[in-house]
């Protein structure tokens, strides 16, 4: 169970934990492009496990799309990139191919 208390977001794991400044840098980082979790980890600073956690909770919030499974410049591994653009939404792409 998630909840936010004064500025930080509280998980039942007192260590994975994210706080407003960093969900915001995470979501303009992504806002301009689309990248791996470990991408947004070393670029914008933030441990790997609020990265992730920050991403599944912009996700089901409806605020983060998923591009395309791509090899990582970071790891070398098959990954999923992940974008804020509202470019990349789904319903965008839906209207504008009948829009043609």
């Amino acid at each position: 169970m998630r909840a936010i208390i004064k500025d930080r977001v509280v998980n039942s794991n007192p260590y994975c934990g994210y706080t407003s400044v960093q969900r915001d840098s995470i979501y303009h980082y992504l806002l301009l492009r689309s990248a791996t979790i470990p991408m947004i980890s070393t670029d914008v600073e933030v441990p790997f496990e609020s990265v992730r956690i920050c991403v599944q909770d912009l996700y089901a919030e409806g605020l983060l799309w998923t591009t395309k499974k791509r090899v990582c410049r970071r790891t070398g591994r098959m990954e999923l990139y992940y974008t804020t653009n509202p470019e990349y939404s789904p319903k965008v792409q839906r209207l504008s191919y009948w829009g043609r």
